[in-house]
This record gives structure tokens, sequence and C-alpha cells, in this order.
């Protein structure tokens, strides 16, 4: 497939996640990120370039959420548990502290560093990790699509045109 190709249908794939999460449809969510994890395209650059544009995609919105000069805003998280506890991202499985890092980077402006962080996500080859890292990062687009939706905040053009697939 020629990068063109290749490039559209990442993204067509990536948005027809995005699209499921943010109907609501969990289960056809789950059954495609299933199909990608261990379907005849799964493998590490697949799984690797999805997760690039949800990141990168992610990190457009914050960072135009946010308002300011970019050069001059710093990000950092609170990550959360389940009883709503701060959990210190050292304590993260490595994959998903990986693709938060990969988020941090991209927002601070340091694109190695996201690179890096973002081949360490899938370095190791364990399906139920990937599938993890994926469903966090795919939540989190979609959320924020949403809320960038409500604001008035620009998304990513790939998001919403139709022939990226």
């Amino acid at each position: 497939m020629a990068a063109d190709g290749c490039e559209r249908w990442v993204r067509g794939t990536t948005r027809h996640l995005i699209d499921l999460a943010r109907h609501g449809d969990t289960d056809g969510a789950a059954l495609a990120l299933a199909e990608l994890v261990n379907g005849p395209e799964a493998g590490k650059f697949v799984l690797r370039t999805v997760l690039a544009e949800l990141t990168s995609a992610s990190a457009r919105m914050l960072s135009a959420g946010a308002g300011g000069d970019p050069e001059e805003t710093a990000f950092r998280v609170e990550i959360r548990g389940d009883a709503d506890n701060v959990v210190p991202i050292d304590e993260l499985d490595p994959p998903l502290r990986a693709a938060v890092r990969a988020l941090l980077a991209q927002l601070n402006g340091s694109p190695e560093d996201a690179e890096y962080q973002l081949d360490l996500t899938f370095r190791e080859k364990d399906p139920v990790a990937a599938m993890t890292v994926l469903v966090h990062a795919l939540l989190w687009t979609a959320d924020l699509y949403d809320s960038c939706e409500q604001a008035g905040v620009p998304t990513p053009e790939w998001l919403h045109d139709a022939s990226a697939r």
C-alpha cells in the first residue's frame, strides 16, 4: 500500500473507531479494536500508527482548547483510579504509561520523545496490553472530540473528512 493509501486507511480506521466510541457503540468499538489487534493487518506498525494518530489528535485538541501561546504552555496530567484516588504514573502498566508519556511529549513540543514512547508502547507482543492502550487512547480522543465540539474548539480536519477512509 502506498504511503498516501496507508495514511488514508489508518486515518479512516481511526476515525471509524472514534465515531463508534462517540456514539456509545462499545460493542462495535470493542469488535473493531479486537479485529485491529488480532486481524490480518495486526502488527506493531499498524497498531503504533493508529495510536500515533489518536495521540496526535488528542494533543492537537488539548492544545487548541488550552488557548494561549503553545510555546509558553506546559501540560501535565493527574491520573485517577477507580476510587478517584491519584495514581502515580509509574504505577501504570508500562504500555499505558508510555502512551500517557507520548501524549505529554506531543503536548509539550517534544515529538522525538513522543515517537520513542510510542515505540515503547508495543514493545512486547501482548494483545491484551495493546487492546488496553488502544481503548484508553480511543476514549480520551472521543471525549476530547466531544468536548471540543461543544466548546467550539477546532478539531483535526481528518476526523470529519469522509474521504479519509
